[in-house]
């Protein structure tokens, strides 16, 4: 079995006992409500005064999406967190779309002249570009609104409205729940330690149990087998991307390497955070990947 830190080795689990239970759930997307009922039929999980716990001869594993649709993405992404690092080798986080888009979510803040939506330069066109998102808010284009459009345009989160919906858990929390409040909390759950970041950092792009195979997406004689491989768009510019890859032979060598891939672009990540130049280290084929063009 895999270990606390395997995001960079097979998540690929051998034998198990006969009567091994799997208890399995995705796209909880920050719905507290939808999570507490999974939990209360769940036979794999329990929530004893508070706190979430495994069963013994039981496995659990979160299919991806944790957040952006409901107002508990904190929440969600702690107590996911909290089981994996309690039971490193029975929870398995897989990475879904709207969790690897939070690798670009600092970077994009930063950059004050957004170049729009990156998967549109390959085909179709921004529901609502920056300029006509500022046009029609009449405000200075601050952190807070970029933000506000990044969640509406570019992560798929307007509708219900992930900044409200963050400000109505800070509420909830006892915390301050200004828009600049919001924005911090955004800004500050990618930080290491932080729930996002460790997310990513522990989640895996598939999880392989004898005969079933658990990702987020869909397995398509385009995709089976192959693993991205390019990661320099030269300078940041997505419309330089080439697409390159790998194949592997069986789905065994295909968990690996997607999981080693991953754990490479989560370094690029880190390495850019230390170094302040998140544009030339950023992730782009995980970020790739978790878009419309990957999946």
């Amino acid at each position: 079995e895999m270990g606390a830190q395997a995001s960079s080795k097979a998540a690929a689990v051998g034998r198990l006992p006969g009567r091994w239970r799997i208890g399995y759930v995705t796209d909880i997307e920050g719905d507290r409500h939808f999570w507490r009922r999974y939990i209360e039929r769940s036979q794999v999980l329990e929530r004893t005064n508070g706190k979430i716990t495994l069963r013994p001869g039981c496995s659990f594993v979160f299919g991806g999406d944790a957040v952006d649709k409901g107002d508990a993405d904190l929440q969600v992404l702690e107590e996911l967190v909290e089981l994996k690092k309690t039971y490193p080798d029975r929870v398995h986080l897989v990475l879904g779309n709207r969790d690897l888009g939070k690798l670009r979510l600092l970077h994009e803040l930063d950059y004050e002249e957004h170049s729009g939506i990156y998967w549109t330069f390959f085909g179709g066109d921004a529901e609502v570009t920056p300029e006509q998102f500022k046009a029609s808010r009449g405000k200075p284009w601050t952190r807070v609104e970029r933000l506000k459009w990044m969640l509406w345009q570019t992560m798929g989160a307007r509708t219900p409205d992930a900044f409200e919906n963050r400000r109505q858990e800070l509420e909830r929390r006892g915390k301050g729940c200004s828009d600049e409040d919001v924005l911090a909390s955004f800004e500050d759950m990618m930080k290491p330690g932080a729930p996002m970041y460790e997310y990513l950092r522990l989640g895996e792009v598939a999880v392989l149990y004898p005969g079933v195979l658990f990702l987020h997406g869909a397995v398509t004689p385009e995709n089976a087998g192959r693993v991205p491989t390019q990661t320099d768009t030269r300078g940041g510019d997505p419309r330089s991307w080439q697409e390159s890859y790998t194949m592997q032979p069986t789905v065994e060598t295909w968990v690996e390497a997607m999981n080693k891939w991953h754990a490479e672009e989560f370094g690029n990540l880190v390495k850019g955070m230390e170094a302040g130049t998140p544009w030339n280290d950023r992730p782009w084929s995980s970020v790739g990947y978790g878009g419309p063009k990957g999946e």
